[in-house]
Formats: structure tokens, sequence, C-alpha cells
């Protein structure tokens, strides 16, 4: 498994692909917060980037392997 070259770089691929998306768990509400000046639309916001954002993941998946 170590000598697989293509095999060790799809795994860093994936690695840095989990890492870049779990960004967007701390910086969607301190962006949603800075841009609207805080208070319920902010929370509202970003209620709705995050119900947006899980759709697209459950949607994207069934519409591929249908």
């Amino acid at each position: 498994m170590l000598r697989n070259r293509p095999f060790r770089l799809f795994s860093l691929a994936v690695t840095g692909s989990y890492v870049l998306s779990f960004q967007l768990y701390p910086a969607l509400p301190l962006e949603t917060e800075q841009r609207t000046g805080g208070g319920a639309f902010a929370t509202t916001a970003t209620s709705a980037l995050f119900v947006v954002s899980g759709l697209v993941a459950l949607v994207g998946p069934l519409r591929v392997t249908a």
C-alpha cells in the first residue's frame, strides 16, 4: 500500500478535501456575522447556509448514483 504512488496521492487529496471542508463549520458563522452585523439575521443566514449545504450533500450523490 505504501509503495503504490497513485494510492498515496489519492489518499493525500481526499485528506486535504476533508480538512478544507471542515473549515466551513467555523468560517461560515464568523463571516456571516461579520457581513450582517450579527443578531438574529446572522443566525438565520448561517442556518440557511448549512441547510443548503446539507441538501446539496444529500441530493448531489443521488443524482450521480441513479
